[in-house]
């Protein structure tokens, strides 16, 4: 709870800087000229994280989050996501290591209805992937793994482009 605490302190830190440029901007009458901006343009994104089993709707300013534990059960999770119509959306993971076994082991499965599927595996530097559509289904799929095993697990970040 502090750290939450703490995270949303410092976003409202920021928020109130970016208000200050723009009504700054405002009082000299040329922010909506010069910097074709307005107020809501510079609103930072919502960020959540979400969990397995669930269903969700994007807009334009959210950015959903995603992550895995690291533990050696098995698992099941799928995730389903669905932005405005004629948007794509974006999947972006900077920290994916999953079994270096392979996809027997674990794997994350994304999925796009109509358009078929693409297998991640072990691990990558940096996934970006784009949705042909508005429509993505992520399952991370894990074998229970051995004392000598492990998964590094993965977070990442899906968005509306």
């Amino acid at each position: 709870m502090q750290q939450n605490g703490k995270q949303l302190g410092i976003f409202l830190f920021y928020f109130c800087i970016v208000l200050q440029v723009v009504n700054a901007f405002d009082e000299l009458g040329s922010s909506s000229h010069f910097l074709n901006l307005t107020k809501r343009d510079v609103v930072p994104p919502t960020r959540y994280f979400v969990n397995c089993g669930s269903i969700t709707v994007l807009d334009e300013t959210e950015i959903a989050m995603i992550y895995s534990d690291t533990e050696r059960t098995s698992l099941k999770c799928k995730r389903t996501f669905q932005g405005p119509d004629g948007r794509a959306l974006g999947l972006t993971c900077q920290n994916f290591n999953l079994n270096p076994r392979g996809c027997k082991r674990e794997k994350m499965i994304v999925k796009e209805p109509g358009f078929g599927k693409s297998k991640f595996c072990r691990s990558a530097s940096n996934i970006d992937y784009i949705s042909a559509d508005n429509n993505l289904i992520i399952n991370h799929v894990r074998k229970s793994l051995s004392n000598k095993e492990c998964s590094g697990g993965y977070f990442c970040e899906v968005t509306v482009l």
